[in-house]
This record gives C-alpha cells, structure tokens and sequence, in this order.
C-alpha cells in the first residue's frame, strides 16, 4: 500500500498532522484579537504537508491513481473546512470542490468514502450558511445515498480521515472504522433534520430528527443533556400535528435521559467550583415547559372534539383504533426502511459454507445502524432501547372526555408548571415567567370546559384572573407593551367568562337576586375596562387611534371591540336611559369593526365570523333601541 511507502519518506512531515490537528482543537483558546491565530498556524501545516506529499507524488514512480492520492484529497478537504471555520468561504468552497472532482469516480473506494462524505456534510453545511437551503439539500442526500450505495455494495468499515496518517500499528480496527463512519452518517441525518425544517418540510424534519436521536442512543455518543433537549423540542412537533402517543413518548425519552445529566451533575456539583453557568436547570425547566404544553394541548384537543361532535364513545373508540393501526403500520415501515444488515443477517443463516470474506462482509454489516424509514410521513418512531412506562402513565395519551380524566391531565400539567417556575423566577427572566403563567392560566381555562358545576367553573376563572392580574401589575408597559397587551386581553376575556357563567347560574336557580344582578355588572364592568386598556395602548401618545392596524394586532384588536359590543348587552339595567345607552354603545363597537373591515377588505377573512354578525347587529340594534323607545313611552 502507497501509504506505508509515503511513511518511510515522509514521516517526520506526515507527523504534523497531529499538531494541525491540536492547533484546531486549541483555538478556542485564541485571543479575542487573534481569534483565528490557531487556524492559521494549522493551515500552514495542511499547505506544507500537502505540497511535500505532491512533490514526492511528483519525483517518486508513484502514479496520480495511487492510494497516496487519498491522503493528498483528505489534506485538500481539511483545507476546505479551514477557510471555512476562518470565514473564508469562497476558499473554502474552491479545496472542497477540488476533493469532490479528484474523488469522482473513488467514492466508493474504501479509503476515499469518508473523504467524499465529509465533503459532502460541508458543502451542505456551506450553502446552508448562505441560505441556499435547496442546494445545501442537495449535498446531503448526495452524503445520504453514498452512505447507502456504499453500505450495501462494498459493506466494508471504511478508512476514517485521520488514520491515512498514521501508521499501519496505529490504524483503527473494524469496529472503529465502522463506528466512526456511522457517526459521519448521524451527522449527515443532523443536518438534513435542520434543512428540511428549513425548507418547511415538518415531517422529514421531525423523521430526520429522530433517526439521528436513536443512532445517538445505540452508539452511546450523547451528550444527555443535549439529546434531552433536543427530543423534547421534537415532541412539540408531533404537539401540532396532534400526534399525542408519539409527542408523549418523545418527552418520556426526554426525562430518562435527562437523569443521566442530573446523577452526572450531582457528583460533579460537590467536586467542582466553576462560575460557567449551570444548564442543568435551565434545561430541566425547559423540559417541564414542554411537558405542560403537552398537556394544555391534550385539554384543548379534547375540548374541540368534544364541542365538533365527537362526544360519541364510539368516536373515540374509532380514533384510537385508528391510531393503533397508524402505529402498527409504522412498525412495519421502519423495519422495513431499517438497515439492510437485518435482511443480510437472515439471509446468510442457511449458507454456513460462505467464504470467509462474505464472513467479514457480513458482520462489518452488523453494525450498521438505524436509517431513516422508508415511508417516514406515517411512521410514529419509537425509542425501543429506553423503558418508559413509569414515565408514560403519569399522564394520558388519549383525549379525555369527562372531568376526572381533565382533571389528572391538569394537575400534571400543573406540576411541571411549578417545577419550570423554579428557574423562570420573574426576577431575570420576565418574558419567560409570564409565559408559564399564562400556560398555567390556559390550563385552567380548559378544565373549567369539563367542569359540570357551574360555581366551581367561575371559580377557575377567577384563579384566572387574579394570577394575571398580579402578574400585570409588576409589568412596565414602556419596556413590555406586548406582554401587558396579551395579559390585559386575556384577563378581559376570563372577566367576559364569568359574566356568561353567573348569567347561567341565575337561570339555574330559576331566580335572579339583587346580588346577583350587582355581580354580573360588576364583571361586566371590570371586562369592558380591561378591553379598553388594551384598546387604549395601540393608541398614540396623544391619544390617537392608529387608522391601520399592524397586522399581529388587526384580530384582537376587532375581536376586542366585538367582544364589547356583546358585554354591553349583557348588563342588568331597569332604567330606561341606561337599556339605551349601553345599546348604543353596543351598536358604536359593531360599527367600529363593520367600516374598518369596509375600509380594510383584506382582513375580512381574519374575522369573517365576527365580521358577519357585527353587520347583522349594525342592522337590529337601531331597530332594539325603537322598540326600548315605544315600550316606555306611556300610551
């Protein structure tokens, strides 16, 4: 082999590989007014090396078709991400390009594979940079489908980059060869998780995610707490799609790994004094915060279903059958889509006369790894090496149909709410705290739905209230307008809720008192004033409302107006000035939204429903207030 020959001539230069290499690894040291000083010291020695190997290439009988051409192509791509990592990523582009055309037709050679694929992954990672997400796609599944044409055809373990530089003594073993080249492919599937999501294409995102996820797990090359994190982001994915079994199972595989970095860090907090901050509990409440937007979309899903008609037990009995069947037939595509040393292993069973190279072709196999399915749009992917059942029944994965069942979803939702406010304290971390409070507020909101007894539903809604409340009141308008928007809308609408649940209380009781009376106008009141503050902050600093809305605000902006055109109707008024005044009132917020969407047909669509019905109103009300006008004029 060429290689053992380049030693004995050029060992002394070949053995600044390794100081290149150390040069990189220690840049992170470099001042912040050299930050490259490391780099570029290596990059010298890349030059060096390369020139001497093509020199000897050059004075040698050493022909260009030589295995010396490898190391010569794997100097060329470590040049490539050199200028790259130094921000010069025309250069950069340039080396990798001449390693992709030197190494056409030697991509499947088993010393040139990994050199390709490297190329490939920084090429992808390359154009990525520059925004050119198709092109970046492109590359990658050029690593991807080397990956698997080489896997299938040759099946060896592949020379890795590095021990083209060393040694015969020091070279890998198969098993390290091979664990090396599936880790270059996990990173391959790392990046197409990040292009696709780019790209918008969600589900091969999330596929790509996993798969990487789980090649992690059989390799054991994971940082916990990344991997925890990571797959409890992935979870929010299957959140949107409504995908409860699998997002659950996501975040069950995010908290068992998750205790490997807690017993990690507890050793290491007792030995260690650093002042780098800790993410370990930063991370453990991001976690809880998932785990509770879990479970207020499991309470909001539930409730639409409810409220579309699905009520029927055997509409749930239905869905969940369907859900099994998904699954099953996800199983089913995964195996099939997994790596074909599984196929090749069963094949190989009955043909114990194999000669010994197709003996080695096929345990190198063995240790191929997961691959991403071959239909990855209806797979739910599971993490089988992990035990998750404790983790798993802490909370459903069905949608609940009656208050017990809401009720356990919301008591644990409730308890990661608590645990992510452990470390999103108000005191450093504003924007985040009231975010979990108005999770907390969203939770309640969705039990009282499945709450029968209409006192303890208003109850909720003033737990509600007053947690957004308190929460207002310590917020600075100038430096958090947006957040004081949210809360003021929010706390406006629990008001208009517990107006229409007191309403319903009275008919209950068959009876109205004075009290009672006092009560709904008092709520109807303190709903009206929240809407207005809301109203009033869009307004300018002379008091003049904007004639064009900003577009994240055209919605509860009308929707605000709407809604107090309907409190206004709700009061409890014997006097006949009052009825006529709260009418017109009533009939000033619909008009308000009527001649802005006819001035703004755009945003028609935006609130269609209440468009339609503040147009119908605009029409009844005038008539409402002749009819208040002819009963109390005296005959």
């Amino acid at each position: 082999m060429a290689t053992s020959m380049i030693w004995d001539v050029l060992k002394d230069e070949c053995s600044q590989y390794e100081k290149a290499r150390k040069l990189i690894e220690d840049s992170k040291n470099d001042p912040e007014t050299e930050p490259y000083r490391s780099k570029y010291e290596a990059r010298e020695i890349f030059q060096d090396l390369k020139t001497n190997i093509q020199t000897y290439l050059n004075d040698s009988e050493q022909s260009q078709d030589s295995d010396v051409k490898f190391i010569v192509n794997a100097l060329e791509y470590q040049l490539g991400v050199n200028y790259v990592e130094t921000e010069e990523t025309s250069s950069g582009e340039e080396h990798f390009n001449k390693v992709l055309s030197a190494l056409e037709h030697d991509k499947l050679n088993e010393i040139g594979v990994s050199i390709v694929l490297s190329t490939y992954n920084h090429m992808g990672i390359l154009w990525s940079a520059r925004n050119d997400f198709h092109k970046a796609l492109h590359y990658l599944q050029e690593a991807e489908n080397l990956y698997t044409r080489f896997m299938h055809e040759i099946g060896k373990a592949p020379h890795s980059i590095h021990e083209l530089f060393r040694q015969e003594e020091d070279r890998l073993t198969e098993h390290e060869r091979q664990s090396q080249f599936e880790e270059l492919h996990t990173l391959t599937l790392y990046y197409l998780a990040q292009i696709h999501g780019k790209l918008d294409h969600k589900d091969l995102s999330a596929v790509y995610c996993h798969t990487t996820l789980q090649r992690q797990l059989e390799t054991q090359q994971y940082d916990p707490v990344d991997w925890a994190t990571n797959c409890a982001t992935l979870s929010q994915f299957y959140l949107t799609e409504e995908n409860y079994h699998q997002a659950r199972h996501c975040l069950a595989s995010a908290s068992q790994i998750f205790e490997e970095a807690l017993e990690k860090h507890t050793v290491q907090e007792s030995e260690e004094d650093t002042n780098e901050e800790d993410p370990i509990p930063w991370r453990k409440a991001d976690i809880a915060r998932c785990w509770t937007k879990y479970c207020i979309g499991l309470l909001q899903a539930s409730k639409e279903y409810i409220l579309n008609d699905g009520d029927d037990e055997q509409d749930f009995e239905r869905r969940e059958q369907l859900l099994q069947e998904s699954e099953e037939d996800c199983q089913g595509a995964s195996n099939h889509g997994a790596s074909t040393s599984t196929l090749t292993d069963e094949a190989n069973q009955d043909k114990q006369d194999k000669e010994e190279v197709e003996e080695e072709k096929k345990s190198t196999q063995s240790l191929k790894l997961k691959t991403v399915p071959a239909d990855p749009s209806k797979c739910e992917l599971k993490f089988d090496s992990l035990e998750l059942t404790a983790l798993e029944t802490q909370v459903s994965d069905k949608l609940v149909k009656n208050f017990p069942e809401a009720r356990e979803v919301f008591l644990a939702g409730q308890k990661w709410i608590l645990e992510s406010k452990e470390y999103y304290v108000i005191d450093g971390f504003v924007t985040d705290h009231i975010s979990i409070v108005q999770d907390h507020s969203q939770l309640f909101k969705f039990l009282s739905f499945f709450e029968s007894d209409t006192d303890r539903r208003c109850k909720m809604h003033k737990r509600r209230v007053d947690m957004l409340q308190n929460l207002l009141e310590d917020l600075n308008p100038q430096h958090f307008l947006q957040y004081c928007r949210q809360l003021q809308f929010e706390i406006a609408e629990a008001f208009s809720e517990m107006v229409d649940l007191k309403i319903i209380l009275t008919e209950e009781q068959n009876r109205i008192t004075p009290h009672a009376i006092t009560k709904i106008n008092t709520l109807v009141t303190q709903s009206l004033k929240t809407y207005q503050m809301f109203i009033d902050s869009l307004k300018s600093p002379d008091g003049v409302m904007p004639e064009v809305f900003e577009e994240d605000l055209v919605r509860p902006t009308l929707v605000a107006y709407f809604c107090m055109g309907r409190l206004y109707s709700k009061y409890i008024v014997a006097d006949i000035t009052r009825k006529l005044d709260n009418v017109r009132e009533s009939l000033d917020r619909y008009k308000f939204v009527v001649e802005y969407c006819d001035k703004n047909p755009d945003v028609v669509d935006v609130v269609k429903a209440e468009y339609e019905i503040c147009q119908e109103m605009v029409t009844l009300l005038p008539l409402k207030m002749e009819q208040i006008r002819a009963t109390s004029s005296p005959t």
